[in-house]
């Protein structure tokens, strides 16, 4: 394995033999293979952490494949690489997959990630899990740290007990809970924000939008960004450990989020059609989780990209009418 690396590496450089730093501080990210974990990686990578990511199917090469429900091989690297930060990002986080694989979901999300407390305690790590507003039922906004969960779905009641779990394993931990989130895809289909835009840029057919959830779609180089904060402030100060929330700032509906995206690529969105009623069909939404940050921007922590800004270089590469590039940019 890999991840023993401590202290200094060699590395051949050509013919010569060059002593190369490797930074002493080790965090360790699961689900590193997808959008928030990928995302997560590279912010502790680019500023100075040895940082070893892990995944199962998309893994290799460029992370250590693990199943995190084989508790000997979770056990093994951590023990090897002894990290300092662990954060959790493995997950099943879509709802309508939590309700028609609940077993699976509940082994990923629960007993994986009870475990992985466990072994964090075990090594003195710090673990970061990452949460949802899904905890809430979205009836009585902004949430704050302490008020009262009621998930109406059970991807949400899946990360609660996750949350409860990782608590009691390993009282020095972080619970992150985070909303919709977006960012840089391989694929359209990662993230609920991006995989509206073929409805937008397909203006020859209409498009029902949903108008009635109020979401805050969050960039996962924000949150990226506050899990090395949390992490860095951890290893200054012992206290920091308990339930934080972040969240992008700005309001929208999946209608009004497709309507930004048409407008930060300068595209038509009267085909779009904005539907107020309550969904029907699939888990139950909450209809505004919307989460107070206070408690992170009261110590310093946070970043937050602009939407329109951040979706723009996110599905910069999936513009199907080149075109339009000359009228964005240039």
């Amino acid at each position: 394995m890999r991840v023993g690396r401590v202290g200094k590496d060699r590395t051949t450089s050509g013919n010569a033999n060059e002593d190369v730093d490797v930074p002493s501080r080790r965090v360790l990210i699961t689900g590193a293979t997808g959008l928030l974990g990928r995302a997560v990686f590279k912010e502790f990578n680019e500023n100075n952490w040895n940082a070893v990511g892990c995944g199962y199917r998309r893994a290799q090469p460029r992370f250590e494949q693990i199943n995190l429900l084989d508790s000997i091989a979770v056990h093994d690297i951590i023990h090897d690489f002894q990290p300092h930060v662990i954060v959790h990002c493995a997950a099943e986080r879509r709802p309508d997959i939590v309700e028609s694989q609940p077993d699976a979901a509940s082994q990923l999300n629960v007993a994986a990630s009870a475990n992985l407390a466990k072994e964090a305690a075990g090594v003195g790590a710090f673990l970061i899990y990452i949460s949802t507003d899904y905890v809430f039922d979205g009836t009585s906004p902004p949430y704050k740290e302490t008020d009262v969960p009621n998930p109406l779905n059970l991807y949400g009641k899946t990360k609660l007990e996750g949350e409860k779990a990782v608590l009691e394993n390993n009282e020095e931990t972080a619970v992150l809970r985070i909303p919709v989130l977006y960012g840089e895809v391989e694929r359209l289909e990662e993230s609920a924000v991006t995989v509206m835009f073929d409805k937008v840029q397909f203006s020859n057919k209409s498009a029902n939008m949903d108008h009635w959830q109020q979401r805050f779609p969050t960039n996962v180089k924000d949150v990226a960004a506050v899990c090395r904060q949390l992490a860095e402030k951890r290893m200054l100060d012992p206290s920091i450990k308990g339930t934080f929330h972040w969240s992008g700032n700005e309001q929208m509906t999946k209608y009004e989020m497709a309507c930004a995206i048409a407008d930060a690529f300068n595209l038509p969105s009267s085909h779009l059609r904005p539907i107020t009623d309550s969904p029907v069909v699939g888990a139950l939404r909450p209809k505004n989780a919307q989460l107070d940050c206070s408690k992170l921007e009261m110590l310093g922590i946070g970043q937050r990209t602009p939407f329109r800004a951040g979706i723009r270089e996110s599905l910069w590469p999936f513009l199907v009418d080149k075109r339009w590039r000359q009228t964005v940019f240039h």
